[in-house]
């Protein structure tokens, strides 16, 4: 049986009907914003949520009742990947759920990789051809590189508005929107961009090439897409680099961080630059502020702690600097940014009302033994304590209180989050929830019954939650 909770209309309530044709042979669940799409062991997909966003696949429901074993989703629209190479849509029209037909012949045998931006969906075909459907102002029409694209591209990358695809040997073609990276804007950097790339990520607004160490980066200057600035520093020894979708981060290997983007998002680090040339490890962030902990000479184990970005958010921890030593996790909400050390202490600075003050459960927090894990909604944390127990704070309405929770002699054994909710699964296979009601932080006494024992695993989507249990049932 399978019993739902959160946002009804966004995947939080799903129909007798639907919960009897998913069966006890789940392996994989997976989801939009207001959408989820269930796949069964022998690649059959099951999905419900709002209709508009894909919750409804019954025009595709031949295509979808075996040898499934991918599924790729932008923000209205779902693609599944069967085996033999056939691609199955179903979702907004306007955003590829339905192309046309003579698009969709193309896609019945031969597709190997499918990617996404909002509103669009690419795929590659054996022999490395390139096919786009959807938005055409968000990537879904490639006509203007299709000669570049019949051949030779091993893989796609997209962001909201724009897709690249990298060719064997290196070379980058992008198309879309032109001012998120659907073109380079200039011969130079398309030259540049020929040969020898190996990889490429994306900011919500613009992508950076990893080139042999070295980065190039285009598109959106405010959100990413002009490097130039440190262009000397990415010139070699980069091997990853990651963005909180309006800045870049690369990490090198001489554990040093090189930052570029808007600055009113994390972008500058003139601050603290000297700090990030050596020693840096854990980066974490969210959308205005980034932290890394950072090797302390001297310090045994665990690591200090260096900020920047908008305070507000994070990005200046002065206040509890001094207390940021031995420090092995770092974890960052939408508002705030929460640290724990080697010997459990948990310590937070950002907003106070999201979680940026983790002074009114530090007694709880210790005489639980310590914290072990911390976890985060958008406003709220929470903390996996060495007794079995957990401590939040933060935003109430987010989860950031367990005050009134019944734990009864269980222990937690983890927890998951979306937005504005926590659940909790113990050792004897029962879920607690606290949080937005919205979001799944309470359910209805008929879904506690089925949460009482069993559950194995969770997971969420942003607004609900499922709970996978050892029959090979689950619960949402």
């Amino acid at each position: 049986k399978v019993v739902t909770w959160g946002d009804p209309l966004a995947g939080g309530f799903i129909s007798p009907e639907k919960a009897k044709e998913l069966g006890s042979d789940i392996t994989m669940v997976t989801g939009n914003e207001r959408a989820y799409a269930a796949l069964t062991q022998r690649g059959k997909v099951v999905t419900w949520g709002d209709p508009a966003c894909g919750g409804d696949s019954a025009k595709a429901a031949d295509g979808l009742d075996k040898t499934v074993f991918h599924i790729c989703f932008n923000n209205w629209a779902f693609a599944a990947l069967r085996e033999g190479g056939r691609l199955v849509t179903w979702g907004d029209k306007l955003a590829g759920g339905d192309p046309s037909r003579e698009v969709a012949q193309q896609l019945t045998q031969s597709v190997s990789r499918v990617c996404c931006t909002e509103y669009a969906f690419a795929v590659v075909k054996d022999g490395g051809r390139v096919l786009t459907w959807g938005d055409p102002e968000t990537g879904g029409d490639c006509s203007s590189v299709s000669s570049q694209l019949s051949g030779q591209v091993i893989e796609v990358f997209g962001n909201e508005s724009a897709f690249v695809a990298l060719k064997e040997g290196g070379a980058i073609v992008p198309w879309g929107d032109p001012s998120t990276g659907g073109a380079f804007g200039s011969d130079a950097l398309a030259a540049e961009l020929s040969q020898g790339v190996d990889t490429v990520v994306s900011s919500r607004r613009a992508f950076a090439a990893l080139k042999k160490g070295a980065v190039v980066s285009w598109g959106d200057p405010s959100w990413g897409g002009d490097s130039s600035a440190v262009k000397g520093d990415l010139s070699r020894g980069v091997f990853e680099i990651k963005t909180n979708g309006r800045v870049f981060a690369a990490l090198k290997q001489d554990s040093s961080v090189v930052v570029w983007g808007d600055k009113d998002f994390g972008g500058d680090t003139s601050s603290v630059a000297p700090k990030l040339r050596s020693g840096v490890k854990g980066l974490a962030f969210n959308e205005r502020a980034f932290a890394v902990m950072k090797t302390v000479p001297g310090m045994k184990e665990g690591s200090g702690v260096v900020t920047w970005g908008d305070p507000a958010h994070g990005g200046d921890c002065s206040a509890v600097a001094q207390q940021l030593e031995g420090v092995v996790e770092v974890v960052a909400n939408a508002w705030a940014i929460a640290a724990r050390t080697k010997d459990g202490y948990v310590i937070a600075w950002g907003d106070q009302s999201s979680g940026g003050d983790a002074s009114g459960v530090a007694q709880e927090i210790e005489a639980g033994g310590g914290a072990v894990k911390l976890f985060k909604t958008a406003r709220a944390f929470a903390a996996l304590l060495r007794n079995g127990r957990v401590a939040a704070w933060g935003d109430s309405v987010s989860g950031g209180d367990v005050s009134g929770m019944d734990w009864g002699p269980s222990k937690v054994v983890d927890v998951c989050s979306n937005d504005h909710a926590f659940a909790a699964l113990t050792a004897e296979g029962a879920v607690k929830a606290w949080g937005s009601r919205l979001y799944g932080g309470q359910f209805s006494e008929e879904t506690g019954m089925e949460l009482t024992q069993g559950v194995r695993k969770l997971a969420s989507n942003k607004f609900s939650f499922i709970a996978f249990k050892s029959s090979g049932n689950f619960v949402t």
